[in-house]
């Protein structure tokens, strides 16, 4: 899996922007963990998570999402996720995640939602 970083400016500060490359999964979830967890730590953060370029989750991955989600919470930020394939939407769906999660499928939108947060 390959994460890139960039941030943008947004009226609050900045918002980054984590694109996710590949797999979710066992193989890889800690190396994912290890990078939200430089990002969320600071109090207040806002993240949007681009999974447009992830192909396959596995049960870590699902539950390395739900785990950045409560942290973000516990530390006052927010998490977007944006872009996510119509398969990954679909597991969302089957695990009531698309209820708990920001999803959005534009990244203005994202920008929108974490401005007014």
């Amino acid at each position: 899996m390959q994460i890139e970083e960039s941030q943008i400016p947004s009226k609050k500060g900045k918002i980054i922007i984590l694109s996710l490359i590949g797999e979710l999964d066992v193989r890889n979830a800690d190396q994912l963990e290890k990078k939200i967890n430089q990002v969320i730590l600071p109090i207040q953060t806002k993240v949007i998570i681009d999974m447009n370029k992830i192909n396959y989750i596995d049960s870590t991955g699902i539950r390395f999402l739900i785990n950045a989600h409560k942290k973000n919470i516990k530390n006052q930020g927010f998490i977007a996720f944006i872009n996510t394939s119509k398969i990954i939407l679909k597991i969302f769906r089957l695990t009531k995640l698309d209820s708990i999660l920001k999803l959005f499928d534009q990244q203005g939108k994202a920008i929108d939602y974490l401005e007014q947060s």
